[in-house]
């Protein structure tokens, strides 16, 4: 244990703070106990007396200590204070070595866990996997991801954006982040990015479910060839035969039905489609990861994904993770918040796990009955954050978040038949594309002789589990002609202003 400290280091970072006191604010990472025993009582006090804007230099240092009943082992408290004064540190070189003490006292918080860690195992012997995999995060996963972003430090944003900027223009990409398999999804709002938190909100039956595996299909194959995508589905519901019964009906075309009865095999016209598509299926090599999480609460679920990233992905590697849906459980809080609390804590994290492994997460939620969309005219349904089941506060944490519903008879008749059977309505979009028109993307309509403005929403087509884009408001606006405004009279040379 002694090689995992370093006495020298400390003395340079007191010696350093003592001389230069401006230097205690580069060095906030520091606590007293990521120094030995000699050292850590000093450091609090420094600690102290310049917080409290005092000058921590030996005289005062050791009247501090002495008044709390702290002496040094072997040596006079003001000897070893005056002796550091005669070391004559290089302020950046003290930072440097800051860092490299920090990452010490992280090893060291990661031994000892480690050694009460082999207790933990054996007790746990008998116990589930995840159980045992809980044990290994609960009791080692803090010190590893501060070790992580051990090299996290703030910085001046324009110390390297030349330098950032010109890399970008030296890699272009046509997206940022994994391309969605919808074209005008890629250009109004970019790709899914790492790290970053997406949701569709729709009442039950509305196709959410659909929406959310054709995406994670799709990212992980036909959107992003040769990036080794993988896709992780969990799903609060349905049971993996569910999904690969909706999954063939979907990628071959045959009838749900047909594949849900065996009955594709009676079927003179469907038997050699379905055993040709599925050979096809098989030979591209493509992946969507799937688990069932009907009852798994938020702690339970965030050390799976873990657990299945560092396994099947590795560090750095593609994924994406597909939740649906985002609903409060048995195994979720403390039973002491309120629901709305409950969702809002389990939310977050969602999206501390995006950062934590870099990926981006899609989940869905429900939408109130203000929502629905039977007997009722287009008009007539709330398409904003107050139909959000939980707190509206939850768009907060998220890049993209959008209503997906179907669209009701009206709407159909309205945008016509080639538009598709739903619409998804945007609520919120932290990132913008190459054909973006803001974060408000109103499309400006004459309507009765007035000027309006309305918003844009996608349409799909959601049939027999297979979606497709199907243009947009402002797509269906341009072809009415609804968006040609009437002219404004312009006065004439010998008009009288």
């Amino acid at each position: 244990m002694a090689s995992l400290y370093n006495v020298a280091y400390e003395k340079n970072i007191i010696a350093g703070v003592m001389r230069y006191p401006e230097l205690y604010s580069e060095l906030s990472l520091l606590q007293s106990n990521d120094f030995s025993v000699t050292n850590s009582p000093i450091w609090q006090i420094i600690s102290q007396t310049i917080e409290n804007k005092g000058n921590p230099n030996p005289l005062i240092l050791t009247e501090k200590l002495n008044q709390l009943g702290i002496k040094l082992e072997g040596i006079e408290t003001f000897d070893y204070l005056n002796s550091l004064t005669l070391i004559e540190p290089n302020k950046k070189a003290v930072i440097d070595i800051a860092k490299e003490l920090k990452k010490l006292s992280l090893i060291r918080s990661i031994y000892n866990n480690a050694e009460k860690l082999k207790k933990q195992v054996v007790e746990l012997k008998a116990a589930p996997a995840s159980e045992i995999f809980k044990a290994l995060n609960d009791t080692l996963g803090n010190s590893i991801t501060m070790l992580d972003s051990q090299d996290g430090d703030a910085v001046n944003l324009y110390d390297r954006l030349e330098d950032f900027i010109e890399e970008k223009g030296n890699n272009p990409v046509d997206e940022v982040g994994y391309k969605m398999p919808f074209e005008l999804w890629n250009k109004y709002y970019g790709g899914l990015r790492r790290g970053e938190l997406y949701f569709s909100a729709s009442r039950s039956g509305q196709g959410k479910s659909t929406f959310l595996s054709y995406i994670g299909d799709s990212v992980a194959n036909e959107s992003n060839p040769g990036m080794n995508i993988k896709v992780l589905f969990l799903d609060t519901e349905m049971k993996e035969e569910d999904q690969m019964i909706r999954l063939a009906a979907a990628r071959i075309g045959c009838p749900f039905n047909l594949i849900d009865t065996g009955q594709w095999r009676q079927s003179e016209e469907w038997c050699p489609k379905v055993r040709a598509g599925l050979k096809k299926l098989k030979s591209e090599n493509r992946n969507l990861w799937f688990k069932q999480v009907a009852s798994v609460g938020i702690d339970d679920l965030v050390n799976f994904v873990k657990r299945w990233y560092y396994k099947n992905v590795g560090k750095g590697g593609n994924c994406v993770i597909i939740y649906d849906y985002l609903k409060v459980l048995a195994g979720d809080g403390d039973g002491k918040k309120p629901e709305w609390q409950v969702a809002l804590d389990k939310m977050q994290s969602l999206k501390n796990l995006a950062v934590e492994i870099d990926a981006p997460i899609f989940t869905a939620l429900q939408v109130t009955r203000a929502g629905t969309t039977t007997n009722k005219q287009g008009s007539d349904v709330v398409d904003d954050e107050s139909v959000l089941s939980i707190s509206g506060r939850i768009d907060w944490l998220v890049a993209f978040g959008a209503i997906l519903r179907r669209k009701t008879p009206d709407e159909i008749a309205a945008d016509g038949l080639d538009f598709g059977t739903h619409k998804l309505i945007p609520l919120k979009t932290r990132y913008q594309g190459r054909a973006s028109s803001g974060h408000h993307d109103l499309v400006k309509v004459m309507e009765k002789g007035k000027v309006r403005y309305k918003q844009n929403y996608l349409c799909f087509d959601i049939d027999n589990f297979n979606v497709e884009e199907r243009g947009c408001f402002r797509t269906i606006a341009d072809l009415n002609g609804w968006t040609k405004l009437p002219k404004q009279p312009t006065p004439q040379d010998n008009t009288l202003l």
